[in-house]
C-alpha cells in the first residue's frame, strides 16, 4: 500500500542522542530528513511529530527530581526543552525544501484535549504542520503530551493512509527477531511493564493502537537505511500493528 498521506513520528530515540543531554543525532535526523523530501517530491502529504529524546525526557525527570513533583513551574523549562529541539528540526527539515510549519504543542492542547484545527488549516493549505510531545499546565502540576498520542489522534482525525512511527530500531523486536505484523495484545503482553517517562515502546503502542481501523496502517519502522521512505512506497518492512 503506498502512503499518499501520512502521519510521520520522528521518535526521540531517533533525532537525539539518548545517553547525551541535549544532543542531536545529525546523521540520523539528516536521514529522515532527506526521505521525507524524497517522499513530498513523489507528491506525499504529511504531518510530522517528533519526541523528546535528551531534550524532553530529562527535563522532566529533572524537575521532578529537583521539585519532588511536576509542578506548574516546571513546565516552563520542559517547554524550552522542546521547544529548543524542535526549532533544530524544523532548520534541517527546512534545509531539505520541506514547507513546514511549527505548532507549538502548549498552546493547541490543555489538561485533557487537543485542538488540531490550525493543523488541519495548514495542512489542507499544503503545508507541513510539524507538532511535538511537550509539557501542559494542568491544576497545580502539569501532564506530559506525548507524541506518540498526538500522532495517533491527527492520525485518525484526517484517516491518513499511514501513520508510522519512526524509531531507532527495525520495528518490534522479540526473542532477537523482527516480527513483521504484530498484534497489539500479544506484543503488550511481552513487553511487560516496561516504560519511559513517556510510555516507551509499550506506550508507542499503546497510543498507536487507538488509531486502528481509523487509518489505513500502521508502522513502527527503523529511521535509518531508508526505512521511512520504503514504508511510505509501500514496501514491508518494519512492524505493522494489527488488531
Amino acid at each position: 500500500m503506498t502512503c499518499k498521506t501520512s502521519v510521520i513520528k520522528l521518535g526521540g530515540s531517533l533525532i537525539t542522542v539518548k545517553n547525551d543531554l541535549r544532543t542531536i543525532n545529525w546523521s540520523s535526523l539528516i536521514s529522515a530528513s532527506d526521505q521525507l523530501s524524497k517522499y513530498v517530491k513523489d507528491g506525499g502529504r504529511m504531518i510530522i511529530v517528533h519526541g523528546g529524546g535528551s531534550f524532553g525526557h530529562p527535563a522532566v525527570k529533572d524537575v521532578i527530581m529537583k521539585r519532588g513533583r511536576m509542578d506548574i513551574k516546571g513546565a516552563s523549562y520542559v517547554q524550552e526543552a522542546m521547544l529548543s529541539l524542535a526549532t533544530k528540526v524544523l532548520k534541517v527539515l527546512r534545509a531539505y525544501e520541506i514547507d513546514v510549519t511549527l505548532h507549538t504543542t502548549h498552546t493547541i492542547c490543555d489538561c485533557e484535549n487537543c485542538s488540531y484545527k490550525n493543523v488541519v488549516r495548514d495542512y489542507r493549505n499544503e503545508l507541513v504542520p510539524m507538532i511535538y510531545g511537550d509539557a501542559i499546565p494542568c491544576g497545580e502540576e502539569f501532564v506530559v503530551v506525548s507524541g506518540d498520542r498526538l500522532a495517533a489522534e491527527i492520525a485518525s482525525l484526517l484517516n491518513v493512509d499511514c501513520l508510522v512511527y519512526a524509531v531507532d530500531v527495525p520495528g518490534i523486536i522479540v526473542n532477537g527477531k523482527l516480527i513483521k505484523r504484530a498484534r497489539v495484545n500479544e506484543v503488550l503482553e511481552f513487553l511487560g511493564n516496561t516504560s519511559d517517562v513517556t510510555g516507551g515502546m509499550r506506550g508507542k503502542i499503546v497510543e498507536a493502537s487507538k488509531a486502528l481501523g481509523k487509518v489505513g496502517k500502521i508502522v513502527i519502522v527503523g529511521g535509518r537505511n531508508n526505512g521511512i521512505i520504503r514504508v511510505l512506497r509501500g514496501e514491508n518492512v518494519g512492524t505493522e500493528l494489527v488488531g
